[in-house]
């Protein structure tokens, strides 16, 4: 044992009495000196003996530095996986066999205002806060059943102050060396704030396609009105035009043509993008 362990050892003696509960029957971590004067763990248990009517105590010390170092390393392994876990916008769950949840990380409860541990041993369509028509469970519990990979699945939920949050998981099945199913383990996100944006895109994308197709409608009736009427005047054998008259009806009917071609390439593309024309590939 090194001078210094040695002195907190028999300081730590010295301040307790002897048959104290603390010191006799009870295991205590120590550092130790080996011959090359390396320190390494040991663990030193106490108990008292009596021979020949005399008590006395006898310690036994283990070597417990392979055991200090796989602890160590869990708690490290631990305290990775709770940092990434407060540092994440996302949170991390858990399910058990029977799919029930077992573990939610606390961002969850931060995002939505409900309690975790009211959440933990129910299964999700259980809860009322996922009870929504437009949720796709049949598929969630069909994808459970069969253990497979839960991928970018989307669902709505209602948060502790009735507001609709739009969450979206992707886990994993946990299988053992035996190959017994024991749950699940995955990741979510709030996707509320891009699923608004989409549907706010989509919304203004749509008014803009049902503009144009009105204004072009409303262009192109007096515009095909006028066309014809230039072709009209081209072509009247009974009263005939000048040829300055005819160039400039010409010049009408050719722009009023040119016109009305870009007003339907504006029609074609708006149905393009409204998902109203069909592209057909033919050889």
């Amino acid at each position: 044992m090194s001078e210094e362990m040695r002195e907190a050892h028999d300081h730590y003696v010295k301040d307790s009495t002897i048959y104290a509960p603390k010191i006799v029957n009870r295991a205590r971590d120590l550092n130790a000196l080996n011959k090359n004067g390396e320190s390494f763990s040991i663990e030193l248990n106490v108990a008292p003996m009596s021979i020949h009517g005399e008590k006395i105590f006898i310690g036994i010390l283990h070597d417990v530095s392979e055991r200090k170092q796989q602890e160590k390393r869990l708690s490290e392994s631990e305290e990775r996986y709770q940092q990434l876990t407060r540092l994440s916008s996302d949170w991390v769950w858990e399910t058990d066999a029977e799919h029930k949840i077992s573990y939610l990380s606390k961002s969850f409860q931060g995002l939505t205002g409900w309690a975790v541990d009211a959440i933990i041993g129910q299964q999700r369509p259980e809860l009322p806060m996922y009870t929504l028509e437009e949720n796709a469970w049949d598929e969630y519990t069909n994808i459970l059943r069969q253990h497979k990979q839960l991928k970018h699945f989307k669902f709505t939920l209602t948060s502790a102050d009735n507001q609709l949050i739009y969450m979206m998981i992707s886990g994993e099945s946990i299988i053992n060396k035996c190959g017994d199913f024991l749950g699940y383990r995955g990741t979510g996100s709030d996707i509320t704030e891009l699923t608004l944006s989409k549907k706010h895109a989509e919304e203004a994308n749509q008014a803009k396609s049902q503009f144009l197709s009105s204004m072009s409608h409303e262009l192109r009736t007096p515009l095909n009105s006028i066309i014809g009427f230039s072709q009209l005047m081209e072509l009247d054998d009974g009263d005939p035009l000048s040829e300055s008259q005819l160039d400039s009806v010409l010049q009408i009917n050719n722009a009023g043509n040119h016109l009305l071609k870009l007003i339907n390439e504006i029609l074609d593309l708006s149905s393009i993008e409204s998902g109203q024309i069909t592209l057909i590939n033919e050889s």
